[in-house]
């Protein structure tokens, strides 16, 4: 089930996972987090740029919202779907992105606690008996050196739906 306006509005005063983990919650359904992430590196990075640098970079999350307004509802959409294709037409990575993967520091943190930390936790899973779900930034998934990506070179057979 979607949750109404008003759910949504609340689960936006509180982040994604903890929304998805209080829903789970609920239904009585255990939750264990991947882990916390501690985003000071990105925000070091951003108070050392340069005047022009900062510019760019600013520019870039400024298109980032233009994106989150025009295209990722129609990726999202599709993604609940099982409409893969239409995800891909849709989708790009953050705008964002550029500019924290272009330090090398942020580039790190960025993969080492949004992908590698995500595969590990999925791997976990996977030697597991049982069902599983995992909730993952569609960003850290899709793009390139992602998750998908990096499960994919682990030998896991990685599926979608018929496109």
């Amino acid at each position: 089930d979607l949750p109404s306006s008003l759910q949504v509005s609340s689960c936006l005063t509180t982040s994604m996972p903890e929304y998805i983990g209080h829903m789970a919650q609920k239904q009585k359904v255990p939750v264990t987090r991947a882990g916390e992430v501690d985003g000071s590196v990105l925000v070091k990075h951003m108070s050392n740029l340069d005047a022009v640098a900062g510019e760019a970079c600013l520019v870039n999350y400024l298109d980032g919202i233009d994106y989150d307004q025009k295209l990722f509802p129609k990726a999202v959409t599709a993604w609940g779907k099982g409409d893969i294709k239409t995800v891909l037409a849709n989708y790009q990575d953050q705008p964002f992105l550029t500019c924290d993967l272009a330090n090398a520091d942020s580039a790190a943190f960025i993969q080492t606690y949004a992908v590698d930390m995500m595969v590990d936790a999925l791997n976990q899973e996977l030697a597991t008996p049982g069902k599983s779900m995992a909730v993952v930034d569609i960003s850290d998934l899709l793009r390139k050196g992602g998750v998908l990506d990096k499960m994919r070179a682990q030998g896991i057979e990685v599926t979608s739906p018929d496109m």
